[in-house]
């Protein structure tokens, strides 16, 4: 992987495109790319645009999904959702 330091971002807004990447265990990734945000791009904690979630799947169990849990309330994988 290149190293966020050897980045180059260039902020238009008028460019603004929604980019998905599928990074497996995704929790330590998305801090990355916030930290990215601000140290690149000079985004405030308001301004952050990064987020992390589950892909695919058949929906949500009383309006959750969650990571293995030892109760198995609304597993991300018995709703079939696979980390991306």
């Amino acid at each position: 992987a290149m190293p966020a330091s050897s980045w180059r971002a260039v902020a238009d807004d008028s460019s603004d495109i929604e980019v998905y990447f599928g990074c497996g265990c995704f929790w330590h990734v998305q801090h990355e790319f916030v930290m990215a945000e601000k140290k690149l791009l000079g985004r405030s904690d308001l301004q952050i645009t990064s987020r992390a979630g589950y892909a695919g799947g058949s929906g949500m169990q009383d309006g959750k999904v969650c990571y293995h849990n030892a109760a198995q309330i609304s597993d991300y994988g018995s709703l079939g959702h696979p980390e991306g």
